[in-house]
């Protein structure tokens, strides 16, 4: 270990398994591997390391790591969401979430991101993320609620105005919501005039969703 602190990891993992750590070797290599852009060799060495020590949680990460530097995010985010249920970080659950999301899989982006902001409720990036997966994975009504306070500090946020108003739109398309009405027709208008100022391309379809709230009784 302190060989490789110092960077000497393919040394590391001569030392590791000159010492018969055959999993830790595997796992040090690994790192060598990736350190030389050399992916899918060191996925197999991460593999090797998973298979000799499964309750050894850094080959899992680091293997994600490597899916998703190869864009095989599928495989990536499966992975990283298993490491974050090991060691519940919000950075990682949050990278989960992206790699499901570049994955073309928001249904599943939601989970790892609602855990990401259960454990930093304040990372501005997560609640994009999170709305905008809500949005795609169709329970755009609960979008608002996350994407509220990110719009509050980032008001000219194209996607994040989109999701938001047809989330918006979304919650009272069955019935109106007598509950959440006012706020949410008003917060719709504001939103409506930033997106219309920034440019964003569906003015149309924005004005429209906009409109059904105002007329709403």
């Amino acid at each position: 270990m302190k060989a490789a602190r110092s960077g000497q990891l393919g040394a590391a993992a001569m030392t590791a398994l000159a010492d018969g750590d055959q999993a830790l070797a595997a796992f040090l290599k690994g790192l060598d591997l990736l350190q030389q852009s050399q992916i899918d060799r060191a996925a197999v060495q991460f593999q090797s390391s998973m298979q000799m020590a499964p309750s050894f949680g850094p080959p899992r990460l680091y293997l994600g790591a490597a899916m998703a530097e190869g864009n095989r995010h599928r495989e990536a985010a499966g992975l990283l969401q298993s490491a974050a249920a090991a060691a519940p970080v919000a950075a990682l659950s949050r990278v989960a979430g992206e790699e499901w999301m570049k994955a073309g899989q928001p249904g599943l982006a939601i989970a790892p991101l609602e855990q990401a902001i259960k454990q930093a409720d304040t990372d501005m990036r997560t609640r994009k993320l999170l709305g905008v997966a809500y949005v795609l994975g169709n329970r755009a009504g609960e979008a608002v609620v996350v994407l509220a306070p990110y719009l509050d500090a980032n008001p000219s946020d194209q996607a994040a105005l989109l999701a938001a108003i047809f989330g918006t739109y979304t919650r009272h398309l069955a019935a109106p919501q007598r509950d959440t009405l006012t706020v949410d027709r008003d917060r719709a208008a504001k939103w409506t005039k930033a997106y219309m100022t920034s440019g964003g391309p569906l003015p149309q379809l924005v004005s429209a969703w906009s409109k059904f709230l105002q007329d709403l009784k």
